[in-house]
């Protein structure tokens, strides 16, 4: 679409659309007189203005999508348009496993394999514990129950095994695993002009979001490939907000563990926890759902 622009004085210019003409005064506040369609950019916001005369009447109703808001316009004639307060924030950080997807059961039988070749006990409340840690430091969890002592080649042999399990189990993965719920709520606050990025510890967050049908969702990977600390170390989100070109207190983390809630306050983020695992009060925000971040944001 074409759209041209002139300056008629300060702070103040005029659009045409097709032959439409709007203006923008101080504080971008826009009028027309029309019903029709169309996209432009005013400043850093996307709009899409949709206009249209219900049947048998002079009344108009539009949609407008300005960064975060959405506004639902109803009117007689004239249609009016006013900038509201700017994004709170402008980026969400995810944790992959347990936010975008759920891969718990994959790591938990490829590590019962792994504790039950050595004969060590190891069942689900163990495997909590290993929730956003990476895998050598979940395997030296397990081991605090392993009576023996393993030589640094041998620890490195079933890290190796771990990961070739855990791969496999992955290869069962398709978009049919990507959640609806998930997807359709990323897809909005695209809508609303925020960029994604995930913070994992994981080696395999680009596999993972490959088999998922996701990974040109997100903006940025930060994952166990590129950092040398874990969480609670904010490194993880620290690096993915240099990848999104942002300041850290322009991004909100979204976490399911403990670890990753304090990393992300670590790195002057804010934070939303889901799911049980996080006590109360030790995030900014709780939700009980993945879509309820649109709530917050």
């Amino acid at each position: 679409m074409l759209i041209r622009s002139y300056s008629s004085q300060r702070d103040k210019k005029r659009f045409v659309f097709y032959g439409f003409s709007a203006y923008a005064e101080g504080s971008f506040f826009l009028f027309f007189r029309s019903y029709f369609r169309f996209l432009f950019t005013l400043g850093h916001c996307l709009l899409e203005i949709l206009t249209e005369q219900p049947e048998g009447t002079t009344s108009t109703a539009g949609k407008i999508l300005w960064g975060e808001e959405i506004l639902e316009i109803h009117s007689e004639g004239d249609v009016g348009l006013k900038r509201r307060e700017t994004m709170k924030y402008k980026a969400v950080i995810f944790d992959l496993d347990g936010v975008i997807c759920s891969t718990d059961r994959f790591h938990y039988f490829a590590w019962k394999k792994i504790a039950d070749e050595l004969g060590i006990y190891f069942d689900e409340n163990i495997n909590q514990r290993l929730r956003g840690v990476s895998r050598a430091e979940s395997f030296q969890i397990i081991l605090e129950k392993y009576d023996g002592k393993l030589s640094s080649e041998e620890t490195e042999h079933y890290l190796e095994q771990k990961n070739k399990l855990y791969r496999s189990y992955l290869e069962e993965m398709t978009e049919a695993n990507f959640q609806e719920e998930v997807k359709s709520t990323l897809l909005e606050l695209r809508k609303r002009g925020y960029k994604f990025a995930i913070s994992s510890s994981s080696k395999n967050a680009k596999f993972i979001l490959t088999r998922l049908g996701a990974i040109n969702l997100f903006d940025a990977i930060s994952d166990g490939n590129n950092i040398t600390k874990t969480k609670p170390d904010p490194e993880v989100f620290l690096k993915a907000a240099e990848m999104l070109g942002l300041n850290p207190s322009d991004c909100i983390v979204m976490e399911d563990a403990e670890s990753g809630i304090e990393a992300a306050r670590a790195g002057g983020m804010k934070s939303i926890a889901i799911g049980d695992a996080i006590p109360e009060g030790l995030s900014d925000y709780k939700v009980k759902c993945f879509g309820e971040i649109l709530k917050i944001v």
